[in-house]
């Protein structure tokens, strides 16, 4: 088949995928469907959706505290500007600039930057939020790796790489 951005036939495969689209470093996607041609290599997906949520997931339940790329996600993963979202956790918009370029909330902002994020998608049981971040609240590494290995219908499992 041929592709629709430069026109050359594309070969199918499957590896790892280095999410850079996500906006996040860190994200892989491992034994993604990849599309190779003269473009470079493409991510081929059903829905992309359900990846980009379930790698919300996976970076408000990932150990360690979060960094600005993952604040900076999880923000426009719901849908908010930064006003809206520096709204929703009772902060200066300048304060969360400050947090998705690289300063550090601090742990109580972090646990309500997670918490605010699954209350907004909808997450009906938040307190496994609390339960992993006390489990991990004394991490302090900053650039975990994150991995969603495809599994069983549409659904990701998570690896993270500490």
């Amino acid at each position: 088949m041929k592709c629709r951005e430069c026109g050359q036939d594309y070969v199918e495969s499957t590896g790892d995928y280095h999410f850079k689209l996500s906006g996040l470093d860190n994200a892989y996607i491992e034994d993604a469907h990849l599309i190779k041609c003269g473009c470079g290599v493409g991510l081929k997906i059903k829905s992309m959706g359900s990846v980009l949520d379930e790698l919300g997931n996976a970076v408000i339940n990932k150990p360690g505290p979060l960094n600005g790329q993952e604040i900076r996600y999880l923000r426009k993963n719901a849908g908010l500007s930064a006003r809206e979202f520096a709204r929703l956790l009772e902060v200066n918009h300048t304060t969360l600039s400050k947090w998705e370029n690289g300063r550090a909330p601090g742990r109580p902002n972090d646990l309500l930057i997670r918490l605010a994020y699954a209350a907004w998608k909808g997450y009906e049981h938040p307190k496994r939020i609390f339960d992993i971040f006390e489990k991990v609240r004394k991490q302090r590494k900053r650039n975990i790796g994150i991995k969603l290995i495809p599994a069983a219908r549409e659904n990701f499992e998570v690896e993270y790489a500490v």
